[in-house]
């Protein structure tokens, strides 16, 4: 992968400019001499609890997977706690002129409007990243965004809203007919069209929006951008600066093409679960390793076979005895990751939720009133877990063939909640029982999970759960699922995140 960083100078988009000595000296447009342009992105350390609001705005061709981008970064910034919603271009055209409408010029600008009318709303009842996801292909275009953010999104309002373009180009045509298979697949523009006829109305409108686009390029060097090449095998910015902005560059070098599912299990029962204590490096119960062995075998005869390349199957576990245990029934040897380790329970550690109730009162009041926030003392919160998962999904994303993780019940949390696109709030309340196999297929638009228990009885799931809920709300679906029964019984189901 090539990175590069660009901080030149040059004519805007927007404006005339002309350098001397490398300093720009900048004249107004005579297209908009009132309006200036927007702030350039600089360091967002600190958009949380401020007025700083950034907007980030997609360019590129169709069939390039700008949705799919889009909707993995609006993912991963809800899962770092910043409020982030994409504001899809099709989706106003299809509410409000309905499905396959004509694009017009007219309609599409209505569309556009509606849009940036609602990231101002989105802003203003306190909304941190807006996603704003548009083909946005021509200088036009481009100037109806620039010009409302600077109108509308700026000091004058209260706003101090930054705007970053991220352009998608693909120059193989093998990913484009890929994105082309899967957007027939999943696109509600073509659930009723063959894969043929979809292939055939994208390629006709890429050819169609190929004779007008106008590429980021030197008219574009005062603004802040972002590129991207065939799926991350380059990328290009240009003032890129800060904390957020740096992580939101590296989650999408670390983006490819859909190929692989993702398997999530926690370690067989340990003998901790047995009697409801916290943290620790137990073993696995006799129940637990039965398992494990249970685990491998099911992988062996039913899993395995199916993979195109057996040999791209990766196990990775915790540096823990529980789960190192669960994971050494398999023909790959398994990679331990200290990262996918426990949540630390700090003092509270080798106590059951009741002990630490008589001997900190204060502690489990507190866990209780902000179980997502709360740091045990010498110990962790969930988000300090989800901080130090970064690299492991990092690692997910780049993955070509299928990954088992074998983890603890916070850490797949966590996980989970990224895939399934679940809201921060309720992680700390999620389901992962034991002994049950999750399967994660990662599609365009979403995410479809599959749940198979494997028959090998447990602890009731509630009596670890120091929340002490027999039964909780997926929130990535209406439907409830069930975290434990009497007879230790879990029912499969399949759910769906859109």
């Amino acid at each position: 992968m090539k990175y590069t960083i660009m901080e030149e100078t040059g004519e805007t988009e927007g404006s005339s400019s002309s350098a001397t000595n490398g300093n720009m000296t900048e004249t107004p447009s005579k297209r908009c001499s009132s309006l200036a342009r927007p702030r350039l992105a600089s360091s967002l350390l600190h958009l949380r609890g401020t007025n700083k609001r950034l907007v980030m705005a997609t360019v590129g061709l169709p069939g390039r997977g700008k949705t799919f981008l889009a909707k993995k970064l609006s993912r991963y910034l809800n899962w770092l706690s910043y409020t982030t919603k994409v504001f899809n271009l099709g989706t106003y055209r299809r509410d409000m002129f309905g499905e396959g409408n004509t694009e017009c010029d007219e309609k599409l600008n209505q569309c556009r409007q509606r849009a940036l009318d609602d990231i101002r709303t989105f802003f203003e009842e306190g909304g941190h990243v807006a996603i704003y996801d548009g083909g946005n292909t021509t200088k036009q275009n481009r100037d109806v965004v620039r010009d409302y953010v600077s109108a509308n999104l700026g000091e004058t309002h209260n706003l101090f809203a930054s705007l970053v373009w991220i352009e998608v180009t693909v120059t193989d045509p093998k990913m484009v007919l890929s994105n082309i298979r899967e957007l027939s697949n999943s696109s509600p523009d073509y659930t009723a069209y063959t894969e043929e006829k979809v292939t055939e109305d994208l390629m006709s409108r890429i050819e169609v929006t190929e004779k007008t686009y106008q590429p980021l390029g030197a008219k574009n060097m005062n603004e802040s951008y972002i590129q991207l090449l065939n799926g991350g095998d380059r990328v290009v910015t240009n003032h890129i600066h800060g904390y957020l902005l740096g992580k939101i560059v590296f989650f999408l070098m670390s983006l490819r093409p859909l190929k692989n599912d993702i398997y999530i299990s926690r370690h067989g029962e340990s003998m901790y679960n047995t009697v409801g204590k916290l943290g620790g490096d137990s073993s696995l119960s006799p129940r637990g390793q039965l398992y494990a062995i249970e685990l491998a075998k099911h992988f062996e005869d039913k899993i395995i076979p199916t993979f195109p390349q057996k040999e791209e199957f990766q196990v990775w576990c915790s540096t823990l005895k529980r789960t190192q245990e669960t994971s050494a029934h398999f023909e790959s040897q398994a990679t331990p990751w200290r990262a996918l380790a426990e949540i630390d329970a700090g003092i509270c550690e080798h106590l059951t939720p009741e002990e630490v109730g008589q001997e900190y009162p204060d502690i489990a009041a507190q866990r209780k009133a902000d179980k997502l926030r709360f740091r045990y003392p010498q110990g962790e919160s969930y988000e300090d877990v989800i901080c130090r998962l970064e690299p492991v999904l990092f690692e997910l994303n780049r993955c070509d063939g299928p990954v088992l993780v074998v983890g603890h019940r916070a850490v797949l949390r966590c996980l989970y909640a990224y895939y399934l696109d679940i809201p921060s709030e309720e992680i700390p309340h999620l389901s992962v029982p034991l002994h049950t196999l999750i399967k994660i297929t990662p599609k365009a638009y979403g995410c479809d999970e599959q749940r198979i228990p494997l028959g090998i009885p447990s602890v009731d799931d509630a009596i670890a759960d120091e929340t002490g809920f027999n039964q909780v709300k997926d929130t990535s679906n209406t439907r409830k699922v069930s975290i434990g029964t009497e007879d230790d019984e879990t029912e499969e189901k399949t759910l769906t995140a859109n």
